[in-house]
């Protein structure tokens, strides 16, 4: 049974996310509905400051946020009672790890090699630090002063077309008074913006319009969900 609705961290940057909703949409296709914005969703990781330079610097924590490449340690990916006891017995035993960062590897260096386990630490550093402006080009990450993020967030929309946009707000050491900054920009200057871009490209909700609700067309193919001309002017395809 197809889900009347899918919500998935966007990253329109990357084809198989705009891929993901057109098998999305070819699945409820066969089930007698043509999927519309009110069946998707994203979760963006944003940040806003006053200006670029002081989001770029405090956005930063967002790549610090754990997880299989960042600072995940066993303990705190699965803490007791997370995760069953033979799951965890076949975790350890993977010489390769899993996606959530835990290997034999990292479980006896957590335990015997403290130093060893730093020297990790900052080789991992590097990378994230190299991938930063990376994962904003992509649009991954949505960094910078309200005039900065409105139009990636507007490019966002105009690709995937979702009737629901959640900010994932900053991780890492950012002061409260930055995060609290964050969020007044965020519901003063941001938001507004957006509310009014969705109304002007149509952008319907599941709460104004049921998802599924719209029926397929009968003897036509179904109508797109994703535009990704915007892409190809970024770079991105």
């Amino acid at each position: 049974m197809v889900r009347r609705t899918s919500l998935s961290l966007c990253r329109p940057g990357h084809g198989d996310w705009t891929d993901l909703w057109d098998i999305y949409a070819g699945a409820a296709a066969k089930h007698g509905y043509q999927a519309e914005p009110e069946n998707f969703g994203c979760l963006s990781p944003t940040f806003v400051a006053e200006t670029d330079e002081k989001a770029q610097e405090l956005g930063k924590g967002v790549i610090y946020g754990g997880g299989q490449t960042a600072f995940s340690r066993p303990e705190h990916t699965l803490p007791p009672g997370y995760n069953s006891k033979s799951a965890i017995r076949l975790l350890a035993k993977r010489p390769g790890g899993s996606w959530l960062g835990v290997s034999q590897g990292k479980l006896k260096m957590a335990q015997e090699d403290p130093q060893a386990q730093e020297a990790e630490w900052q080789e991992i550093r590097r990378k994230l630090g190299n991938s930063y402006h990376k994962a904003q080009k992509g649009l991954q990450l949505i960094i910078g002063s309200p005039k900065t993020v409105i139009p990636k967030i507007k490019t966002m929309l105009q690709v995937l077309r979702p009737g629901i946009f959640i900010f994932f707000h900053i991780q890492g050491p950012v002061s409260n008074q930055d995060r609290l900054t964050s969020m007044r920009l965020m519901g003063e200057e941001v938001a507004p913006a957006i509310r009014e871009y969705a109304k002007e490209i149509d952008l319907p909700d599941p709460y104004g319009r049921t998802p599924g609700s719209v029926s397929a067309y009968a003897g036509a193919h179904r109508l797109p969900v994703v535009d990704r001309q915007p892409l190809a002017a970024l770079g991105l395809v």
